[in-house]
């Protein structure tokens, strides 16, 4: 027997000891043990124990066996890179359905979307029967309110009902009473049947119906288990795909991605600079004024503040509604988040307006940016930067007619608060806000002089976090590239006899950022200064704009890879991971350039024969410049870098040590 089929063996026996997992090794040091080690067998055993609760949840929706077995992979290919974002308050399972829920639900709009443009029948087969679309349907609708319940109530359903575990092992799994399971079970299987009956379904359906999904468990093959833990294990190194990785996973995998780094964008900077507010003068106030820019989102107030430990009013004094007293503008007396006081002087320049159709208006120094809430009933409000998935519940209580005290999670993804609390230990973000007085709904000269000394470094902290940002997306497009061509792209899409290049790899990777009805504007087989093209050079997506210092112009971007002998993109062949004998997490795909070129050109930077030199770099921060490694890693390298260290870094097969 050979050495390889040796390996092969020895793994496949380490995979089916490992898809026995023993219920005392918790979720969450499985995947501790796949994030430090790339664990296969880890991985494959969090596989096994939630599999059949997120195939019946892609069943459900989608009906078709290969549809949701790609969404199945797609959902631990999320895992198996954002599992770390998992709060440890929250069970994975929980977790699990949702990214499996939403993704379903995204895989069918987009196929019917590409049947609809190919005029091809319907979604469903047309063996499938009356009674399986109207089975599937209900399924469905237990899997979408579930996906609405409190985060406790649905990981207990989830656990007895989807994974058939008993009271007690539920409980042992959350580190909780079997008593004090037993009544959140109750009350999560009370609040369902309840919507339920407002959907049409009786209670006694929906136990039957759930009990009936878990038995999709079987359907799991030991094939899609272990190849789902291979393929996890190639997608967490940056590798992409494997023969174990579909197409359609992948690219699902890549867009769900995609979507929460840009929606987590905005809260993890928000907590970030909040905090750090205390000690370097810079407030939340400052931060919502500019940030609204900078993520082209409208926003109101993120999340909210009061008095400590005390619960929301559920009654409303006097004859108006909360509506009419709510209506008006406000000023920000305090805030505070994570037990940090955010500084008065800055805290000064912010209004906050409620008006009457549902909208806040936020402003800050002399910008106004709008945002949306909802009253959803008497003490709890919903508010948002924009779109669904960014809806931060929160709590508020009016002290007198003149006072507002609000409460708000640390993102959208966050419960919504019990009580008004904003200690150390809590991520709860609080304000407490003072109707304005006339004459007092803009801030004072003297708030905002105060505030122009600390105004650029929040600015400054703020465009490099969306710098880094905009590289990690380009880097997710550039590995849904990679799956789809099975190479990372050329640095330009070349005439037909492969020797002029036309235009830039990144029009190449337009349809891999949601851009492909601009990708299809642009004519392929000509110059990117074409009488045609050349028209196309003023729709620049936002994701290459430039950011801090850079030179902003119509058109222009400051991300751009290296180009060369020796390089990834080298022009003579296209380049995968395999060819990154160095490591992908020790190459660079693309830097931020001192000088800005015209987004659709193939212009980059040409890497010196001079092996002490470098093209200009780091045009956006004094500090230094964002770079994207090939692995899909974004880092900050000091501008003080040595050239020889940043060439190294170039080279994919240089076989110099890592740094």
């Amino acid at each position: 027997m050979t050495q390889s089929s040796n390996a092969a063996v020895m793994r496949q026996i380490r995979m089916m000891v490992a898809t026995r997992p023993s219920e005392e090794e918790s979720d969450f040091h499985l995947l501790a043990r796949f994030s430090a080690e790339r664990d296969e067998a880890a991985f494959a055993a969090l596989v096994h124990r939630h599999g059949g609760m997120v195939f019946a949840v892609c069943q459900s929706v989608l009906g078709r066996q290969h549809d949701a077995e790609d969404v199945f992979q797609a959902t631990f290919l999320v895992l198996a890179r954002q599992g770390h974002t998992i709060r440890k308050q929250e069970a994975v399972a929980s977790w699990l359905h949702r990214v499996a829920y939403r993704l379903a639900l995204k895989a069918r709009l987009q196929a019917r979307r590409r049947q609809a443009r190919e005029n091809a029948v319907a979604i469903a087969d047309s063996a499938t029967s009356a009674i399986d679309v109207n089975t599937r349907e209900m399924r469905e609708v237990v899997h979408e309110e579930l996906n609405r319940l409190p985060e406790k109530y649905r990981t207990a359903i989830l656990l007895c009902y989807l994974e058939g575990r008993t009271r007690d092992e539920a409980a042992q799994r959350l580190g909780v009473s079997p008593g004090a399971f037993k009544k959140c079970l109750e009350r999560g299987r009370n609040l369902l049947g309840s919507r339920l009956l407002g959907r049409g379904l009786a209670p006694a359906a929906l136990l039957a119906n759930l009990l009936t999904e878990i038995q999709a468990e079987a359907a799991v093959s030991t094939s899609l288990t272990h190849g789902t833990a291979r393929a996890a294990v190639a997608f967490a190194t940056g590798c992409g795909t494997n023969a174990a990785t579909t197409t359609a996973a992948l690219m699902l995998a890549n867009g769900a991605i995609r979507t929460m780094t840009i929606t987590k964008f905005a809260w993890t900077l928000l907590a970030l600079i909040l905090v750090c507010a205390s000690g370097a003068g810079l407030g939340l106030a400052a931060y919502q004024g500019f940030a609204g820019d900078l993520t082209n989102r409208p926003h109101g107030v993120i999340g909210l503040p009061g008095a400590q430990g005390e619960k929301p009013d559920q009654k409303t004094p006097g004859k108006k509604t909360d509506l009419e007293r709510l209506i008006g503008t406000w000023r920000f007396a305090s805030g505070a988040a994570r037990g940090k006081e955010t500084p008065k002087e800055f805290i000064a320049l912010a209004r906050l307006t409620f008006t009457r159709d549902g909208k806040t208006l936020m402003t800050i120094t002399e910008e106004t940016k709008t945002g949306q809430f909802k009253i959803v009933a008497p003490g709890k409000i919903d508010l948002s930067l924009g779109g669904n998935d960014t809806v931060t519940p929160a709590i508020y209580r009016f002290e007198g007619d003149n006072r507002l005290i609000l409460c708000g999670g640390d993102g959208p993804k966050s419960e919504r608060p019990s009580q008004f609390k904003g200690d150390k230990d809590s991520t709860q973000v609080l304000l407490i806000l003072i109707r304005a007085k006339t004459g007092e709904e803009k801030p004072t000269k003297q708030d905002l002089a105060k505030f122009k000394g600390g105004l650029a470094q929040v600015q400054e902290a703020a465009a490099r976090a969306q710098s880094a940002n905009n590289l990690k997306q380009i880097g997710l497009a550039m590995h849904n590239y990679l799956a789809v061509y099975k190479s990372f792209p050329r640095h330009a899409i070349y005439s037909k006899d492969g020797k002029t290049p036309l235009l830039s790899w990144r029009v190449a990777i337009l349809p891999f950022i949601e851009q492909d009805k601009l990708y299809k504007e642009f004519k392929l087989d000509e110059a990117w200064n074409s009488a045609h093209n050349k028209k196309l050079i003023a729709k620049m997506p936002k994701i290459y704009e430039p950011l801090g210092a850079g030179k902003k112009g119509v058109g222009l971007t400051h991300y751009q890879v290296f180009t060369g002998l020796n390089t990834m993109f080298n022009g003579a062949k296209e380049l995968g991971p395999r060819d990154v004998t160095d490591g992908t997490s020790n190459t660079i795909l693309a830097i931020e350039a001192k000088q800005a070129v015209v987004w659709s050109q193939p212009a980059d930077l040409v890497l010196p024969k001079d092996e002490t030199k470098l093209p200009p770099l780091g045009g956006l921060f004094k500090a230094g410049m964002h770079v994207l490694m090939a692995d899909g890693s974004v880092r900050f390298r000091s501008a003080t870098t040595p050239a020889a260290t940043i060439r190294a870094a170039v080279t994919p097969a240089g076989n110099e040590p890592p740094e």
